[in-house]
């Protein structure tokens, strides 16, 4: 094998690598974009059936929480740059966030609104990207830490009594 056969085998196996590790790359980085920060907060029990807990209350179990129930009712609606959330009752001030939902997951936070501990009707939350026709969306209520500003990082979901978060979702016309 002569010198310019060794340096054409060379380029190809040093091309050869390079594509895999590239393809190694992306199917690792894939992987992560489906795997939002957000989801860090969600357990991984998080049922991704709509449920309805309008009808029922859940308690939230927060030491500092006073007893009153937490319940988020939202309707599905149409798609758009804002969100309708029926009633919600806070039993401490929070956050009411929207979600999309992406492979089964709740992911990227689309929009919320701070409220305190009361009784609501008829909340709208603006969005920072419209909704779209057909997809679930999530909303989901974060317990403030005092600083009355949204950070995924420090304000987290508020829990029932089985520590799952307060959650409900909603599917765009």
């Amino acid at each position: 094998m002569n010198k310019s056969q060794r340096i054409i085998i060379s380029f190809f196996v040093g091309f050869l690598t390079g594509l895999l590790i590239v393809w190694v790359w992306n199917v690792y980085s894939s992987s992560q974009r489906f795997t939002p920060k957000t989801q860090k907060t969600i357990p991984s029990n998080v049922i991704t059936k709509k449920t309805d807990t309008s009808t029922s209350t859940i308690e939230n179990t927060d030491s500092s929480a006073v007893t009153p129930s937490t319940i988020i009712d939202v309707s599905d609606q149409s798609a758009g740059n804002t969100v309708k959330v029926s009633h919600i009752t806070l039993a401490n001030d929070g956050w009411i966030v929207v979600h999309e939902a992406r492979g089964g997951f709740i992911a990227n936070a689309l929009g919320a609104a701070r409220k305190d501990a009361g009784k609501y009707s008829d909340i709208t939350i603006s969005l920072m990207r419209n909704t779209e026709p057909k997809k679930e969306y999530w909303v989901v209520l974060y317990k403030d830490n005092g600083d009355r500003i949204f950070d995924l990082n420090t304000d987290f979901p508020v829990r029932d009594s089985k520590n799952n978060p307060i959650i409900n979702s909603f599917y765009t016309q």
